[in-house]
Formats: structure tokens, sequence, C-alpha cells
């Protein structure tokens, strides 16, 4: 059975999330990307297609009961804001988990979340709405609404919500990165992050709260 479901985004990365969808429905007709919707600062901003139009924002929006909805949202805050409004209204997220993406074993993950990472060991745990993009994790917990960018590496690490790590940056063995973090790219954790750090380096060090 095939569902009808509309990307949230803020930026070109819903092309990305297409893709996915794309590759998915090679293997099995799961979903029909019918439009997307935006945040009312971005309206009209969003590149589209003809056959992906922008429908609306996610204030305005009325949803229905058979439609699903698809996180397309990268920076933490904004993706915490939309999820909140959508799910206010009644509307269900579908989690994608991408075809190429290694599962070695059990792992759980949560409502909403784009899981299109490279690998991912036994026994990690990811919250809703983590976004895992060309990303390797060994046994993680990943709280709610964080983000991991491409070529990034997450071993035996606790990160808490809101967590955005950049591109090719490593979180090491037993490190735990609290709430609101922003890790730049490259950087390489060996150490606790505090709530609210922006950290960048090898190691890696506090560039401001």
């Amino acid at each position: 059975m095939m569902h009808d479901v509309i990307i949230i985004c803020e930026d070109s990365f819903w092309k990305d999330i297409y893709f996915i969808i794309e590759c998915i429905n090679k293997k099995c007709l799961k979903y029909n990307v019918i439009g997307l919707i935006c945040n009312e600062s971005n309206f009209g901003m969003i590149e589209t297609t003809e056959r992906i139009p922008l429908l609306g924002t996610i204030n305005s929006w009325n949803p229905i009961s058979d439609e699903y909805y698809v996180m397309g949202i990268r920076n933490p805050y904004n993706k915490e804001y939309a999820a909140k409004t959508m799910m206010s209204k009644g509307c269900a997220f579908c989690t994608l988990v991408a075809p190429w993406m290694i599962k070695h074993g059990d792992i759980q993950y949560g409502e909403g979340c784009i899981l299109a990472g490279y690998s991912i060991k036994p026994m990690a745990r990811i919250g809703n709405f983590v976004t895992l993009y060309g990303t390797m994790l060994d046994v993680p917990q990943i709280d709610d609404f964080c983000t991991l960018e491409v070529f990034s590496n997450v071993t035996n690490a606790k990160i808490k919500k809101r967590v955005y790590i950049e591109s090719h940056a490593v979180v090491m063995d037993h490190v735990e990165v609290e709430d609101d973090v922003l890790i730049k790219s490259g950087s390489i954790v060996l150490n606790r992050i505090k709530k609210g750090s922006k950290v960048a380096g090898n190691p890696a060090r506090k560039i401001r709260r």
C-alpha cells in the first residue's frame, strides 16, 4: 500500500529526502510525494519542480487524515518547531530507512527519523526526528531532534537533544554531548561537551556558548 506524503523543508535538502524515497520505492512502492510545505520565512525561496510543488506553510497547513509527513529539516531547532506544530494538528510522520544502510542487528528508532547512514551497529538507540545522513554509528544513544551530517562518526557515545554534528566530525567512545551543542566539521570530540556549546578542532574545544 502506498502512502501520500508531504516533505517538510526549509532548503534544498528536500531533494536528498526525495532521492531516498525514490530509492525505497525502487525496492517496494511505499510513498507518493505530493508536495512540500515550509516555514513562512522560507516560502517562495524553495526551489521546486513541476512534479513536487510547494503547497503551503507549516502554520497555515490543514492536514487531512490519510496524509503522512516526512521531516526534511536539518536545523534541530527548526525541526523541533515544525514537528511540534504539525503534531499538534494530528499529523503522523514516517521514518525513512534508506535501502543502502546496513543495520547490524537490533536497533531502536523513533518517529520522523531520516536514517540514511552507512552503518548502524547493534543496540543503537535513536530518538524521534533524528537525521542521519551518510553517518556511521557504533552503539550510540542519540536523543530527539539531532542531526548528523555526512561522514560524521559516532562511536559508543551519548548524544543529548538538539545536537548538530557537522560533516567529518568524530565523537569518541563514552563521551557525553549535552543538549543544544554544535560540533563543527572535522572536529574530534574526546571529552564531555557541556550544554549549549559550540566546539571545533582536534581535540574539540569550545568556541562559544
